[in-house]
């Protein structure tokens, strides 16, 4: 402030000495004997310029700039303010493409916003893959984990296992919760304190040792309401006492839903055993070590583990990712395709307005040429320029705040799972800055056009126009090279919304191999505590069965260990014995589940061949299995299946396949991971392959009575198990697509924007176009010329810009969509369907665009357009 008034105060010094000397100069010529008013004029003659004194005289005090920079401001407001009906429709289409791009980003600063942990550089998930088999992200072995933690590569290492539910009871009352069980080293190598209480230790984690928990800090507020006396509170967790040691900070890295972590206490059948991959490894680098070094160094400890345990570590090796990738890779893709999208978007908004600025500028190209011919440079002219655009987009970026709030509200309400930190998707200062920077780079994005244009301005020939509005070959093709751009920018984004929209409806309402209607599923989880044996929880689901089927309304009941719509899944190596072994790494791979008999019927899964499983596979008797049809025709191609045996490890008993059932489609999150790969699927009788954790199925008219009659009986068994996630199948599906569905929502979301803008810019450039010729077509109609002859001339712009934009849009979605075939299920990213009938929409919709302003033309009346001058 003390420099801008010093500045006044010298502008008014400067102003009374210019003053003073102008009278000085008039007074002397007087005394010499001029009239006045000759005196006054012949002065004027010899000072000059006094504006021009004052500007080089303003320019030895320095921050000429800023007062220049103001003065176009000030100009650039006056001109929006006499243009409102254009600033509104451009500063509308900004706030759109800004809106939807700040949105975007926000999910992306979620995603990006790094672990809060110390050197997350360092970090590091460890995984096992084989290049072989075509899969990169497998968990790891115990022995694989503790030979790598003594190989001296990290400095601590932890092994973690997949979120899973628990049934928890505080003060007689039973919920559901998820957790995940560490290692105490996992909190060694996140740097995490609690923020109440303490973390395991290693004597948590030896067999036999109390159990014990830790709260995170939703929570800690949520159930337990922030108490601070929580430590040291019991609980029984899955029929189990436990005692609550600790809670852990609000910042502590999400790995997924879980409210509480148990300590991880292996299963003593995967201690010695490598080829049970079941738990992920996260690890911190020894000091000084580079993780090139540490890759090096885990892939020639894989080797020496092979060349020991050819037959579970044949053709395996270790990958490290950083834990920062890791956390956020799920998402990865799908943010990227969604950014692109909001991108093309925004470039589509930006054609559009310099397509507008265009014919602005030939409004005031006589204005601009003025200037110059009175000694305005161009670059002042540039900058004017530059400044109202700036303006404009920040007036944009002002209103896309609105849009932007409510699109980041909506999708943080939207259940995104696959990315793990949704919770932080929210309208902060992070996003308001990026807001700011994307509207003033915007600006100049599509000022720039105008501003090169005026720069190349001949001003002999613009003067030479003599009042008409200036318009160049130039401003006509560079007009059409911005609507072909927007259609073929379009065209790409409407392809891509297309294909995941296809995918998606394939994953959700294709035929999944069974009937969902009418079907209601529920998860139920047996403590181990109170069934610490297979007869036990067999015993307990046979008796729940027996009596479910006796309730009115239902017609069949079953079981299975994961729905198929689950993303967790049981893989194994599939064995014959009629053949020679293969090398271990050439084993192929089946997924296998525990079902009850009536599971098939219930699901009504259709049979193929053979028979459904039945009372008489029960524990003792020979082990029996159902394969699906794939796996029949891939390991049995040309035979008869039935009677063929196989094993599911080598050291398992042989099963008889004694049933072929329908191939059912996996769920979302698998189908995308598998990436269209089929695999084989075998079943197995629950009573020969027991599971404590099952989802029922059962068939009603009326789910409402089933589920409370299901639960009725739960109680009255064991009140202490209780039933959750009791959804129709309709919506286990729906839930399951949910990540997908948001994306895919999204995308045609911003595919209908984009063509809506396309179809405006078109608009735009065909009645400019038509608006130019008005008199050609005057003299036409006047001479002869048919409606049909006006209407073809009229439209021939717009249909070869249409197609030109569609041939360039095609060539640019064959190359950009090879990179969403990761996201794609049951359908090709080159699928010929979705390329014709986007074309053929974007097509009709720029014709009818190109139709309106046509059909204009072909009403002008002769004698009006010849006296148009």
């Amino acid at each position: 402030m003390s420099w801008w008034n010093s500045r006044r105060k010298r502008q008014a010094d400067l102003d009374e000495e210019i003053a003073a000397h102008f009278r000085m100069a008039v007074g002397d010529r007087i005394d010499r004997g001029e009239a006045p008013e000759r005196a006054h004029a012949a002065a004027l003659r010899e000072f000059g310029n006094q504006g021009l004194v004052k500007e080089a005289t303003r320019e030895t005090w320095g921050w000429g700039w800023l007062e220049r920079f103001g003065q176009d401001l000030r100009y650039g407001l006056r001109m929006l303010r006499r243009s409102p009906g254009f600033t509104a429709v451009v500063a509308l289409t900004l706030a759109l493409g800004i809106g939807a791009n700040t949105a975007i980003f926000s999910m992306i600063q979620a995603a990006l916003n790094g672990l809060p942990i110390a050197d997350p550089d360092r970090v590091f998930v460890v995984w096992t893959q084989n290049a072989h088999r075509g899969m990169d992200q497998l968990p790891v072995s115990v022995p694989d984990y503790k030979d790598m933690k003594a190989a001296g590569i990290f400095s601590t290492a932890g092994m973690l296992d997949d979120e899973s539910g628990y049934n928890i009871q505080i003060d007689g009352h039973t919920d559901r919760i998820q957790a995940i069980r560490f290692t105490p080293e996992v909190f060694e190598v996140l740097g995490s304190r609690p923020q109440l209480g303490h973390l395991f230790g290693q004597d948590d984690v030896q067999a036999g040792s109390e159990p014990v928990i830790v709260l995170t800090d939703a929570y800690w507020h949520s159930r337990f309401g922030a108490d601070p006396t929580v430590v040291g509170r019991r609980v029984v967790l899955d029929g189990v006492p436990a005692s609550i040691i600790g809670v852990l900070p609000a910042k502590f890295p999400r790995l997924g839903q879980q409210q509480v972590y148990c300590p991880l206490i292996f299963d003593p059948a995967h201690l010695a055993n490598r080829g049970s991959r079941g738990y992920g490894m996260i690890a911190r680098l020894r000091p000084g070590l580079s993780p090139s070094a540490a890759q090096h160094a885990l892939e020639q400890l894989a080797s020496r583990i092979e060349k020991e345990s050819p037959v579970t570590n044949g053709g395996s090796s270790f990958r490290m990712q950083s834990a920062e990738e890791a956390f956020v890779s799920d998402a990865r893709d799908m943010l990227v395709i969604l950014l692109a999208a909001v991108g093309f978007v925004l470039l589509i908004a930006c054609a559009n307005i310099a397509n507008l600025l265009l014919a602005r500028a030939t409004i005031r190209g006589r204005e601009m040429t003025i200037r110059i011919a009175l000694g305005a440079s161009r670059w002042r002219l540039a900058c004017q320029l530059l400044s109202e655009s700036i303006l404009l987009a920040l007036l944009g970026g002002l209103l896309a705040i609105v849009p932007a709030a409510w699109a980041i509200h909506v999708i943080a309400k939207s259940h995104f799972d696959a990315l793990p930190s949704a919770d932080l998707i929210e309208m902060n200062g992070t996003v308001l800055a990026f807001n700011l920077a994307l509207a003033v780079v915007t600006g100049i994005l599509f000022g720039t056009t105008p501003v090169l244009l005026a720069w190349k301005t001949d001003t002999h020939v613009a003067l030479k126009t003599a009042g008409r509005n200036i318009t160049t070959g130039t401003h006509q093709r560079l007009r059409g090279i911005f609507v072909v751009c927007e259609i073929a920018l379009t065209l790409v984004l409407l392809v891509g919304a297309g294909l995941m929209l296809r995918s998606f409806i394939h994953l959700r309402w294709s035929n999944p191999g069974y009937t969902e209607n009418g079907l209601l599923s529920m998860r139920l989880a047996l403590s181990d505590r109170t069934y610490d044996t297979a007869e036990k929880e067999a015993a307990f689901y046979q008796r729940l069965l027996d009596r479910a089927r006796g309730l009115p309304g239902i017609e069949s009941i079953g079981a299975i260990d994961e729905l198929p719509t689950s993303d967790s899944l049981f893989g194994s190596g599939i064995h014959f014995p009629d053949r020679s072994e293969p090398r271990s790494e050439d084993v192929p791979i089946v997924l296998y589940d525990s079902v009850t008999p009536d599971y098939f019927r219930a699901m009504q899964i259709p049979l193929v061949r053979g028979r459904y499983f039945n009372d008489s596979d029960r524990q003792g008797a020979p082990s029996v299995a159902l394969v699906d049809e794939y796996t029949a025709q891939r390991y049995w191609p040309g035979q008869d299946v039935l009677g063929k045996s196989f094993k599911l490890n080598p050291k398992d008993p042989e099963r008889v396949v004694v049933g072929v059932v329908r191939k059912v489609q996996p769920g979302t999150a698998l189908a995308l991971m598998l990436r269209n790969r089929l695999m084989g699927q075998v079943y197995l009788p629950l009573a020969q392959a027991p599971r404590s954790r099952l989802s029922l199925v059962a068939r009603t008219s009326d789910p409402v009575s089933a589920a409370s009659g299901i639960r009725a009986i739960v109680r009255r068994m064991d009140p202490g198990q209780p039933l959750f996630d009791v959804m129709s199948m309709e919506e286990v599906r729906a839930a399951s697509a949910s990540s997908a569905s948001v994306a895919t929502w999204l995308m045609g979301c911003f595919g209908i924007l984009a063509l809506s803008l396309a179809t405006i810019g078109i608009y735009g450039v065909m009645s400019y176009h038509v608006g130019q010729r008005t008199r050609e077509f005057g003299i036409r109609v006047s001479l002869g010329a048919q409606q049909r002859d006006i209407l073809r001339l009229a439209a021939r712009r717009g249909v070869a810009l249409t197609a030109t934009g569609i041939g360039v849009g095609i060539a640019g979605a064959i190359a950009v969509t090879r990179l969403m075939s990761g996201l794609l299920f049951g359908v090709t990213a080159r699928d010929p369907e979705t390329f014709g009938s986007v074309s053929a929409l974007l097509a009709a919709s720029a014709l009818l665009a190109c139709y309106v302003p046509a059909r204009r033309a072909t009403r002008i009346d002769p004698n009006t357009a010849l006296r148009e001058e």
